[in-house]
């Protein structure tokens, strides 16, 4: 009967010894793969974004819709990752999740700076643009030389927050107002909470031609102060071969013309394009 016992624990030890072995195997092959390579095999591409930044993305009857959904659409097809799964995180905490690994990149009309490239890595240049100044209607706000006394939002994180600190801090401008959101600062300038919002000037044009109930139009004879190159956001890592995959999709859909067939969708100029050839990045190790 010992006997018995003895060989029944003695395989069981064996089982549970295996099955830890399989288990750890099992992690090590897990750790092993390098970004594009675990996304295929999970199937599944994450993009953080605040949702709120059309044309690029946004939410319309709880589904994800604009530019980048449609572009991530092919480049996740292209690349054989059969979903791509969007999740809303706020714009000031995308580059924190990012970096903790709960999505893969992040993509909403991000500029590309200095400070950024400490904290993240960057696709090749998507687009460029400059700000836009938005106002009300009835505004008789033209240019950035009437804002002296006045009040203008801008999203919390954006990199127009510095701008507007910097011409603040000149006298340029009377207060800077920070919002969460692009809705947000769009309602405060409707409702006569503040003067102006400094926003991206995509989201800009695309907003004002889509929302007529916003009383709001485009300062007539302002010019862009802060014209900057938009990329797709990844983690600081010395894993970029998700970001490279990302980069020659992008340059294929460039060259096919898949991308201007967007532009002509959402209404938007071509001049905002980067031709392929000047578009490379440089990411800071």
């Amino acid at each position: 009967m010992k006997r018995i016992i003895v060989s029944i624990f003695a395989c069981l030890l064996l089982i549970g010894l295996s099955a830890c072995g399989n288990s750890t195997s099992s992690n090590a092959s897990k750790k092993s793969l390098n970004q594009l390579e675990e996304a295929k095999q999970n199937g599944v591409l994450t993009i953080g974004s605040d949702g709120q930044g059309a044309p690029f993305t946004y939410i319309d009857n709880g589904e994800w819709k604009g530019m980048d959904i449609e572009i991530f659409n092919k480049i996740a097809a292209d690349l054989g990752i059969k979903k791509v799964e969007w999740k809303q995180i706020d714009f000031d905490k995308l580059f924190v999740e990012l970096n903790k690994g709960s999505i893969n990149i992040a993509a909403e009309g991000i500029y590309v700076n200095p400070d950024r490239k400490k904290v993240i890595n960057f696709s090749n240049v998507w687009f460029k643009e400059g700000e836009s100044l938005v106002v009300s209607n009835d505004s008789s706000i033209k240019s950035l030389s009437d804002l002296k006394n006045k009040s203008v939002a801008v999203q919390k994180g954006g990199i127009f927050v510095a701008t507007a600190n910097k011409w603040a801090q000149e006298g340029k401008i009377g207060k800077v107002v920070v919002f969460t959101s692009t809705n947000d600062m769009l309602l405060a300038v409707n409702t006569g909470k503040v003067d102006a919002t400094l926003l991206d000037g995509f989201i800009g044009s695309y907003t004002l031609h889509q929302s007529a109930n916003l009383s709001l139009k485009l300062a007539p004879d302002y010019q862009s102060k802060d014209v900057g190159m938009i990329a797709v956001a990844g983690p600081k890592s010395s894993d970029t071969s998700l970001l490279d995959a990302i980069n020659q999709e992008m340059k294929k859909l460039k060259d096919n013309g898949f991308i201007a067939q967007v532009f002509d969708k959402y209404g938007i100029d071509k001049s905002f394009m980067v031709p392929t050839g000047e578009d490379q990045m440089t990411n800071i190790k």
